[in-house]
């Protein structure tokens, strides 16, 4: 919890930089998003543990070649994904979670 108390006040104090002392220059303005987008990456990609519904996706991400294609009880997309990544990249979750923790951000906030 501390952890996100922290991020908190973070975002908070450079926002108020950004709107009281920051004198308006982009190149800064673009490193504090920078910045706090990658923040914003890794925590979400290497959390572990974390939610309800983690064994579930985790049970899912290391037996998904033992899945008949299409009838996995997943959304096509997210098996798409899935499937693609680990015959790329191998069978390691950490990598999966940040690349779809930097998808989601990039897409979401760009």
């Amino acid at each position: 919890m501390l952890i996100y108390i922290a991020i908190y006040l973070l975002f908070f104090t450079l926002a108020a930089f950004d709107l009281f002392i920051s004198d308006r220059k982009r190149v800064v303005t673009l490193f504090f998003l920078f910045s706090l987008g990658l923040l914003m990456i890794l925590v979400a990609g290497l959390r572990w543990e974390t939610g309800t519904d983690w064994s579930t996706y985790r049970t899912y991400f290391n037996s998904i070649e033992n899945r008949v294609l299409g009838v996995t009880g997943m959304e096509y997309g997210y098996e798409a994904i899935v499937r693609s990544f680990k015959a790329i990249f191998g069978p390691s979750q950490t990598p999966f979670l940040i690349f779809i923790a930097t998808f989601i951000i990039v897409f979401t906030y760009r």
